[in-house]
């Protein structure tokens, strides 16, 4: 399409002097607009037409005398903040209607508040309507996604009630034994013993409906807070206890590592005698139980940060939970050997707790979680001795 350099300056020569006269009688409205106009609205502006293969760009630019000029199959490096793309067709059909286009302009920048406003009324009762239906949408399906997980727990039990009952029995005993750590004085785990309860729970609930990894994380907590419980009712210094365990129950970092936790609970000798006393009882065969502790964690450690634990095809597969017989097998030896465990390190610790009898009028002393009575009191009268 043939066009004249005359045309292009005669366009914007009366496109410019119709702008000059249209924004001084309406400058405080435009002014007063939020909205940044694309058009000239401060004189005098020179004016720089690029005509390119499709139309033209013109850009408007401040200067101090009026001035236009036009240059052929040349782009621009930057867009002014005033300027205008025009396709050639719709140049011819407004060529000799700069004055038209002004007042267009002008009109149409004045009426866009009012027509964002309407859109965004529209819009708000359009997405209002798409969102009830989507949360619907959304929450009914995945509530059958998530409904997988009942098939996960009939499997479990239907292949695992054993180990079922297993977890859920020594859950029940640790409950119960609530009163004895408070007639023994330890105050860190009677503060905490209600909390350690509800992960064990949570633990199980999650490993029962096919959470195998999450519940594995929860255990590390398990182990964590006993451990540093039985630590912090250990130390001589009462008081200094009681800060630290106050500062801990607050949020703030535990003052040890679980390393230095575990190492300071009892020194190498004591350790190693409790650790030939199991081997004796075949409750800890060939293996430091000090080690165990400290091997235990890191291994539960995997579950907690980010590090690789199964293939990614695996962990890509868009299933919320399936039953796993070997995840699941393994969570439960890992599941009996925290508690066992804590329940060693109680024992050891605090001996009377095989001999104190509970409150009231029972005769009734602490119900090993998993060990019997006669462990429970060979661990005692070592720790005693």
């Amino acid at each position: 399409m043939e066009i004249s350099d005359e045309e292009v300056k005669a366009f914007i020569r009366n496109y410019v002097n119709a702008l000059k006269i249209i924004t001084e009688e309406k400058r405080q409205i435009i002014e007063s607009t939020d909205i940044k106009p694309w058009f000239p609205i401060y004189f005098p502006v020179k004016a720089t037409a690029f005509l390119v293969e499709r139309g033209i760009f013109i850009n408007f630019d401040r200067s101090d005398l009026f001035d236009i000029s036009v240059k052929r199959g040349e782009r621009p490096h930057t867009r002014s903040s005033w300027g205008e793309f025009i396709l050639y067709p719709r140049f011819a059909r407004i060529k000799d209607r700069a004055v038209e286009k002004a007042e267009s302009d002008v009109n149409y920048l004045l009426s866009l508040p009012n027509l964002i406003e309407e859109h965004e009324q529209q819009m708000q009762s359009y997405y209002e309507a798409l969102w009830i239906e989507d949360v619907r949408y959304t929450a009914e399906h995945y509530v059958e996604f998530l409904s997988k997980a009942i098939e996960v727990v009939d499997k479990t039990k239907e292949v695992s009630i054993q180990d079922l009952y297993d977890m859920a029995t020594v859950i029940q005993r640790h409950l119960s034994n609530f009163e004895y750590m408070l007639l023994v004085g330890c105050e860190a785990l009677n503060r905490l013993h209600f909390m350690i309860n509800s992960d064990l729970e949570t633990s199980l609930f999650l490993a029962l409906h096919g959470k195998y990894n999450s519940a594995m994380a929860i255990l590390r907590k398990v182990l964590e807070v006993n451990i540093r419980c039985i630590y912090l009712d250990s130390l001589q210094d009462t008081v200094e206890a009681e800060r630290q365990l106050n500062d801990w129950m607050i949020g703030n970092k535990f003052s040890k590592t679980f390393r230095e936790t575990v190492i300071g609970t009892a020194d190498d000798p004591a350790y190693q005698s409790l650790t030939n006393l199991l081997k004796r009882l075949n409750i800890f065969e060939n293996e430091s139980f000090k080690q165990s502790i400290l091997v235990l964690y890191e291994k539960l450690c995997v579950y907690v940060h980010l590090r690789p634990l199964s293939s990614w095809d695996e962990d890509l597969t868009l299933t919320f939970s399936e039953f796993n017989p070997d995840k699941w097998h393994k969570y439960y030896l890992t599941f009996m050997k925290v508690m066992k465990i804590a329940e060693i390190l109680l024992t050891a610790k605090f001996p009377s707790v095989t001999t104190t009898p509970s409150l009231g009028d029972s005769t009734k002393t602490y119900e090993g979680l998993q060990l019997s009575k006669q462990e429970l009191e060979a661990i005692a009268e070592l720790s005693a001795s």
